[in-house]
């Protein structure tokens, strides 16, 4: 009993009906079902086991060619694909009558499998089932997705599932599936936004109508918050694939997510056959400009203008954030308080949010351009003005305000007030919280130009100073 991720059923105690929990070696002695292996040799002696029905004189040989017990190879049974189906598809004999004849069933490519649910190489639950009406919970087998076809007679998805245990090649339907232990998941949170995270276990919800035979199942998540891990209980429509290799994998050989949902989508960096190339040095202005600016990142191909408090919970897996900034165009500034989780972040170039393929790159600074409004300033200065805080307290005004920076003056009007700060970068932090609610109400913050900085911006260069009246 010694690791979560590995299940099988104690056939000591069925009438219980729950997983079991064991380490590598007891599981593959407790299996439920044994059926031949997968590359098995036509001089095999099969006979029929318990838990399987593979015919005695029918093997499969190790390249998916499926032969009778006198080596022929049956004519009709040349395709890899339909060999497995065909060795295999009596392992769940209730699906006899769900399943057409392998001549009904298109097979598809790896590209057109990543839309589905269980992609291949997906980690699955499978034969999910109650040994006994009065069962408590459920027992399954677990496998890998190897293969998916299209039954086109009934319209139903037909599985190949590799077994963990006896990598034997099973067939299921998709309603017989689930996510399996550290499959990489997006998982919706409380507040539902997509985290990054993966699968902990899967339970039985308690039935709330009187539907025989249906199933229900309810995740045990983990996902990082920041430097936390969490554990998060949900349903299975809040849970979605993501990769097919764990986390911990990924950062093993060095892949991203970006990397993954390309190789899957078919895409290639080649141009004609030569590969592109990319150069490992910098000039000295980039190398300063990436030092000094790191810590910013640009995120764009967002999925309308998501609230910031939906972003920053999504960022907040990398790290602490210090300033979120919309552009006119939805394009969004972020800036974390080190290099570190920047760097991270832009790592997961490509990954999903809010149902939107973002891009994240590096950037500048750009609370010097572009204030939360979207306009662009030539200049920004140390003024920012508040409205909407009519109801609020003067004294409450400046308390909020001050956990931005030092307030150096402020003028309050009935609607609205203007704060100065002792720099720009204070200021910028304060508008960028524009859109937020205070003590109840929701305030917009914005850059201000004082006289001085007007009269700059509409003074013509070129002007010479008209002569006074009294020197006429």
């Amino acid at each position: 009993m010694e690791s979560i991720g590995r299940v099988t059923v104690n056939q000591e105690k069925q009438d219980e009906q729950e997983f079991t929990f064991m380490d590598g070696a007891a599981a593959a002695k407790q299996e439920e079902y044994v059926t031949l292996p997968e590359n098995a040799t036509s001089n095999s002696d099969a006979t029929i086991i318990e838990g399987s029905r593979h015919r005695k004189n029918d093997v499969v040989e190790s390249d998916g060619v499926h032969m009778h017990q006198d080596n022929q190879a049956t004519p009709e049974s040349t395709h890899p694909v339909h060999a497995k189906q065909e060795a295999t598809q009596s392992v769940n004999q209730s699906n006899d009558d769900n399943i057409s004849s392998e001549s009904d069933l298109i097979h598809l490519s790896k590209h057109q499998s990543f839309k589905m649910t269980y992609p291949v190489g997906c980690s699955v639950l499978y034969d999910i089932r109650h040994i006994s009406s009065n069962a408590k919970g459920l027992v399954a087998k677990q496998g890998i997705v190897e293969g998916i076809s299209m039954d086109v007679v009934t319209r139903k998805l037909v599985f190949e599932v590799k077994n963990t245990y006896t990598s034997v090649v099973d067939i299921a339907l998709e309603e017989e599936l689930a996510f399996g232990f550290q499959c990489t998941v997006f998982i919706k949170n409380d507040h539902n936004v997509e985290v990054e995270g993966e699968v902990v276990f899967a339970t039985k919800v308690q039935q709330q109508t009187e539907n025989q035979g249906s199933r229900r199942l309810v995740y045990t998540t983990m996902f990082f918050h920041g430097d936390t891990v969490k554990f998060l209980e949900v349903d299975e429509e809040k849970v979605r694939f993501r990769s097919v290799a764990t986390a911990k994998q990924s950062q093993d050989v060095g892949n991203t997510i970006a990397a993954e949902e390309e190789s899957a989508k078919g895409m290639s960096i080649q141009k004609g056959t030569h590969k592109r190339k990319v150069s490992n040095t910098t000039n000295n202005n980039d190398k300063k400009r990436l030092a000094i600016q790191s810590n910013w990142i640009i995120i764009s191909k967002l999925r309308g203008k998501p609230s910031e408090s939906s972003l920053r919970e999504y960022l907040s897996q990398f790290g602490r954030i210090e300033t979120i900034l919309y552009s006119q165009s939805g394009v969004a500034h972020v800036e974390f308080d080190s290099k570190e989780s920047a760097e991270a972040a832009v790592k997961r170039n490509g990954a999903e949010f809010n149902g939107a393929t973002v891009v994240i790159s590096s950037s500048k600074p750009r609370s010097t351009k572009i204030n939360s409004g979207g306009k662009k300033l030539e200049h920004v200065t140390k003024l920012v003005r508040v409205n909407g805080c009519g109801s609020m307290s003067t004294a409450n005004i400046r308390t909020h305000f001050s956990g931005f920076g030092k307030i150096l003056n402020m003028e309050r009007t009935h609607a609205s007030a203007t704060i100065e700060y002792a720099s720009t970068a204070e200021s910028s932090a304060a508008v960028a919280t524009n859109g937020s609610t205070v003590h109840g109400s929701k305030i917009q913050i914005l850059h201000v130009l004082d006289s001085s900085e007007i009269r700059k911006r509409f003074e013509r260069p070129d002007a010479k100073k008209a002569p006074s009246k009294a020197n006429k």
